[in-house]
């Protein structure tokens, strides 16, 4: 069930500039899918390169990332192990400690263009950090709805005998750190956009359920298709998302007013100087 009393926000601008100017220690949780800047774009169409394609002040970036967090808050950031070999003294340097990477399987491979010079790509790498004290929903971050089984374990038991110990599940599987979720070209056609790089629904609503709790306040600096900002609406947190594209804002617009109902939520500021 949806709850009317969250507050989505949009903020068309760039992140970098933006997040300059937001007051410090608002948010709980950063979801970061940053533009990285590739060598090889072999399926994505000239138009789109600006989604993926960019120059950013790593530095910086994370340092004001880091600010505008509460003290005790986590981040979650997007890309491949290349990409974090080279950023992981930044992020550290930011302030923020590392906790664990998740890796995301897709159902399917993609990339068949280079399937004679490589591997097939089937999974990411998304690496999770904290400011201060870990916070972790592990209750919201539960799967339900899977097979319930009984089993018998083992123990040990006074003066080393052994005992048996019964275990039973009623279908809830705690989280771990392999997520199974579909990439583009697999999710349903009334979730898909434009935006070369989207991110299933189903993954980011369990990245959201995971590093915050209901009520708190979530910031993604490149919102790119909004699924960050269409996971908080499902889920009952505050978003605010930076996008520097107007297109692509556009298309957050329609998505979170789409959840949303049609109801007032959704605000629009100026872009920040």
């Amino acid at each position: 069930m949806l709850n009317h009393n969250i507050k989505i926000e949009l903020i068309v601008g760039d992140a970098l500039k933006v997040l300059q100017e937001l007051s410090p220690n608002q948010f709980h949780l950063a979801v970061l899918d940053p533009p990285y800047l590739v060598a090889e774009v072999p399926e994505i169409h000239e138009e789109h390169l600006d989604a993926v394609k960019t120059e950013i002040n790593w530095n910086i970036l994370f340092r004001r990332v880091y600010r505008v967090l509460r003290d005790e808050a986590m981040l979650v950031v997007f890309g491949h192990l290349s990409t974090f070999a080279k950023l992981w003294n930044v992020i550290e340097s930011a302030g923020f400690g590392y906790v664990t990477d998740i890796v995301w399987v897709k159902g399917e491979p993609t990339n068949f263009l280079q399937a004679k010079k490589k591997p097939l790509s089937q999974h990411e790498t998304i690496t999770v950090w904290k400011k201060g004290k870990m916070r972790y929903n592990w209750e919201e971050a539960m799967y339900h709805g899977c097979k319930p089984y009984r089993v018998r374990r083992t123990g040990i038991g006074p003066f080393y005998s052994v005992r048996y110990v019964d275990g039973v599940s009623d279908g809830s599987r705690y989280m771990t750190d392999v997520i199974f979720a579909p990439h583009k070209q697999a999710m349903p056609f009334s979730e898909r956009t434009e935006h070369p790089t989207q991110k299933p629904l189903v993954l980011v609503e369990r990245l959201v359920r995971a590093f915050s709790f209901k009520g708190e306040n979530v910031i993604d600096p490149f919102a790119g298709s909004g699924t960050t900002l269409v996971a908080c609406a499902k889920t009952g947190r505050n978003c605010l998302g930076i996008e520097i594209n107007e297109e692509y804002a556009e298309v957050i617009r329609k998505r979170v007013n789409s959840v949303q109902l049609g109801l007032d939520v959704f605000a629009k500021r100026n872009q920040l100087e």
